[in-house]
């Protein structure tokens, strides 16, 4: 027996068998031992490896697993890191006040299912046009969180899955809430956040529309800056230099950047080009224009998305961070565990995003839009707790 194993308890049930006399002869103890693991179990544990490894370790471990399988795990696992997604969000985005992952398996002894999360936000209520109040006017939401993807444009739950996830909340008398991930569009996070309000319904959809009708613009006090048309990037590049700062395999080293509005030129200053560059890679850059001189080059970037969201915004950005192989730095899953941890990895946080996209709509690149419709938002946020 290696020591520690055996709990003082799990002893004491063994002594009191075998104080009560049984009887172990003929007993086939085959039949008593575990069933194998389910697929989704063997994804769970890969997705605390992949929290706690590194991404070449967590390769090798997800190739080993696989190898005894006769399916991969790895869209399962995909499937659960969405809520690390999901959660990472919800801590950048800063309105959520508790984030509590629950261990999703059937409740012991009565069947139903627990939610992904146990949450609560806190979020202030702002719909740009002058009502505005602060996040001490809101008692705070409490609810459980059912975290989904899918590939379609709409997610659709009924039957037993969603009546055993409607009986835990109806248990603990919490709203149940699905958070609905919208695979197809990586780039952005379109994220979904609805309440299951109508337990008399026999199922319940969510779609893509509901990212502007649903709970997402008021829980996460989320809202739009959009792309004036005419703004383009100029940004200069030079082979020559020794400078430290972004790099183009093909230019050179970024020294410049110009913001072009149908206003006027502004130039960014040299401590901020990359962030605001950045900024700007989120709304997907095309290359439009080449112009060389020596070793500078002047080249001309166009936006090509319209809009995008302050979670748009935050999701996109803490994604340019890769390392040589082109794995994200910063992958949810571990920068959830260092952040548990105490540490502070290196993330972008909703400040730094609004402070950047502010100074954009003073000069006339973007303007700031409000999502959904204002009464509708401040009729949502009343009845989540704001007052």
């Amino acid at each position: 027996m290696i020591d520690g194993l055996a709990s003082n308890n799990a002893i004491n049930t063994v002594r009191a068998l075998g104080c009560a006399g049984t009887n172990w002869q003929g007993v086939n103890m085959r039949n008593m031992t575990s069933k194998s693991p389910s697929r989704i179990e063997i994804a769970k544990a890969l997705r605390q490896f992949k929290a706690l490894t590194t991404t070449d370790q967590y390769k090798r471990i997800s190739t080993i697993v696989a190898e005894s399988m006769t399916d991969t795990p790895d869209d399962a696992v995909e499937g659960l890191s969405q809520e690390d997604e999901f959660v990472m969000l919800c801590v950048l985005m800063g309105t959520s006040t508790h984030l509590a992952p629950l261990e999703q398996r059937p409740s012991i002894a009565t069947g139903i299912m627990a939610p992904d999360l146990l949450a609560r936000f806190q979020p202030p209520y702002d719909d740009h046009s002058g009502t505005r109040y602060p996040t001490s006017r809101h008692g705070g939401y409490r609810c459980l969180v059912e975290v989904k993807s899918t590939t379609n444009a709409k997610f659709k739950i009924g039957g037993q899955p969603l009546d055993r996830l409607r009986q835990f909340a109806k248990s603990f008398d919490l709203p149940l809430v699905f958070a609905v991930r919208f695979v197809g569009f990586p780039q952005a996070a379109l994220w979904s956040i609805v309440e299951d309000a109508n337990p008399n319904r026999n199922s319940l959809t969510v779609g893509v529309g509901d990212l502007v009708t649903g709970l997402r613009p008021v829980i996460w006090n989320d809202h739009g800056y959009m792309l004036i048309p005419g703004t383009y990037l100029q940004v200069t590049y030079d082979s020559n230099t020794q400078d430290e700062g972004v790099t183009n395999p093909r230019y050179g080293t970024q020294v410049a950047l110009q913001i072009v509005t149908h206003q006027s030129r502004f130039a960014v200053s040299k401590q901020d080009i990359t962030t605001a560059g950045a900024f700007f890679e989120s709304y997907g850059l095309k290359e439009t224009q080449v112009q060389s001189k020596g070793t500078k080059t002047n080249v001309i970037y166009v936006p090509q998305q319209t809009m995008l969201t302050v979670a748009d915004l935050i999701f996109a950005m803490n994604r340019l961070a890769r390392d040589d192989d082109g794995n994200l730095v910063h992958e949810p899953g571990r920068a959830l565990r260092e952040l548990a941890d105490g540490h502070s990895p290196l993330l972008i946080k909703r400040q730094l995003v609004e402070f950047v996209a502010n100074r954009m709509c003073q000069i006339g690149a973007l303007v700031l839009m409000g999502l959904g419709n204002p009464g509708d938002g401040l009729k949502i946020w009343h009845g989540t707790g704001g007052r």
